[in-house]
């Protein structure tokens, strides 16, 4: 009867330690679903590139969504698209569902419509309607379907080939499965919170705020600060 026992549970632990693999191939593969890499995948695939991002969370969006914190100080400031757009579609999104006049809400920064109205930012409003506008109007597969999306996965590894990354593997761990990911691509973008890919490829780095000149970005400060 004990070795009965034993087989069953031998047979149970190979049947629920099951390993996955598998192998994807793109152009632009981008590591990270914060709003850096939601804004590198919409650009990448809306030209038509086989783009593959691949994030931690299951929702995409980082400080907007997953982070808890969407609270955008910045939002009073006219960005390109995506961003833009999706600050719109916020907007829109609390003036249909709930009937609310915009005149009644505005915040006192800039006077324009501030959906949770918060003392600590010009522009607040939920994770989870954020998360679910990215995922029906900024990164829709049917819309991009150059693009693919997987959560959930961790990188663990780079392939490198002297200072060229062709690829990244990922891992994916639940309590019942690990699944192995490896994605090859031509361009790799680090866009995790941390540069995780940093290390694992040795590429050399910088930290802080870059000025204005150096990057062009409109609205950077004219000075940089390395230690920030």
């Amino acid at each position: 009867m004990g070795k009965h026992i034993a087989t069953v549970f031998a047979f149970l632990a190979i049947v629920f330690s099951v390993a996955v693999a598998s192998t994807i191939n793109c152009d632009v593969l981008i590591v990270g679903g914060g709003t850096g890499g939601v804004a590198a995948a919409h650009e990448a695939a809306s030209r038509g590139v086989k783009t593959c991002l691949v994030a931690e969370s299951f929702w995409l969006g980082g400080q907007m969504t997953s982070q808890g914190t969407s609270a955008l100080d910045e939002a009073y400031l006219d960005f390109a698209e995506p961003y833009d757009r999706l600050v719109q579609l916020v907007r829109q999104y609390y003036i249909e569902k709930y009937s609310v006049p915009p005149s009644s809400q505005f915040n006192s920064f800039d006077g324009r419509f501030d959906p949770g109205l918060c003392w600590v930012s010009r522009f607040c409003f939920e994770p989870a309607v954020a998360a679910q506008l990215i995922e029906d109007a900024i990164l829709n597969t049917t819309a991009l379907p150059s693009l693919k999306v997987f959560r959930g996965y961790l990188p663990e590894s780079a392939i490198v080939s002297g200072t060229t990354v062709s690829g990244v593997n990922f891992v994916s761990e639940t309590d019942a499965t690990k699944i192995s990911l490896t994605v090859m691509a031509a361009v790799t973008v680090d866009a995790t919170e941390l540069g995780d890919l940093y290390p694992m490829t040795n590429t050399s780095f910088r930290v802080g705020i870059d000025a204005q000149n150096d990057t062009g970005e409109p609205h950077a400060l004219p000075e940089a600060y390395p230690d920030c």
